[in-house]
């Protein structure tokens, strides 16, 4: 008679367990470094802004629910998670462009590439600057 870990034949129960260890060891560990720890937060424009923690960057959206009503209310909604603070900027930058309406010709594409650059140098810069 053979004997399953969990209920779970496919997978022999103890992948699922071993995935569920995992998962609490990193939540555990998540845990423990946000303690007392320092976070930062960007702010691109009224409606988009890049917050840090001690193991990620988060990409944030504001979004106003309920508008007009009286129980209208602000909340920030998460756009994506980053391990580097460059993927963060282009995510942010990206949906910000992708989020443009209209038809554009090929020549808007030049000094639309040139202004992303220059937002990629002025972070660099201000990231500089806070290190000294």
């Amino acid at each position: 008679m053979a004997v399953k870990a969990n209920n779970c034949h496919c997978t022999g129960g103890r992948r699922r367990d071993f995935a569920y260890q995992a998962d609490k060891l990193l939540l555990k560990r998540h845990a423990e470094a946000a303690q007392g720890a320092r976070y930062m937060i960007i702010t691109l424009n009224p409606d988009w802004r890049i917050r840090s923690d001690p193991l990620q960057w988060i990409v944030e959206q504001r979004h106003v629910r309920k508008r007009g009503e009286p129980d209208e209310y602000e909340e920030w909604v998460v756009w994506g998670y980053y391990n580097t603070l460059a993927g963060a900027v282009n995510s942010a930058v990206g949906a910000r462009v992708r989020s443009l309406e209209g038809e554009y010709p090929h020549t808007a594409l030049e000094p639309l590439l040139g202004f992303l650059a220059d937002i990629r140098r002025g972070v660099d810069e201000a990231l500089e600057g806070l290190k000294t």
